[in-house]
């Protein structure tokens, strides 16, 4: 699943994804309850974390990815030169979630 990144990388990385996603319509880590398949053919094992996005309103609506494919979708959009700007686009719009929450607060 980590291959290309080290842990505290995987999790950023995915914040940013989601982030670039929009809120509620995240890729969420879930964890298995059964054995399953993701969309790519990976296999999910039970009690595995996996990645959810849910798009309709009935449970069967919803991506699932492993954490092998997640790391792959990782790597093609930010493991490379061309993945910068989209990173940079992430963390401007993390940042700006943050303002407003501490906004909010204040």
């Amino acid at each position: 699943m980590l291959e290309k990144f080290t842990e505290d990388e995987f999790d950023k990385l995915v914040e940013q994804l989601n982030m670039l996603l929009g809120r509620g319509s995240e890729l969420s880590p879930t964890v298995a309850k059964k054995d399953r398949i993701d969309l790519y053919g990976e296999e999910i094992k039970a009690r595995e974390t996996y990645y959810r996005r849910q798009y309709g309103h009935a449970y069967e609506n919803a991506v699932e990815l492993s954490g092998a494919s997640m790391g792959k979708l990782l790597y093609s959009l930010f493991g490379h030169k061309s993945g910068v700007q989209l990173l940079k686009l992430a963390d401007k719009l993390i940042a700006e979630e943050q303002e407003q929450i501490s906004a909010k607060m204040w």
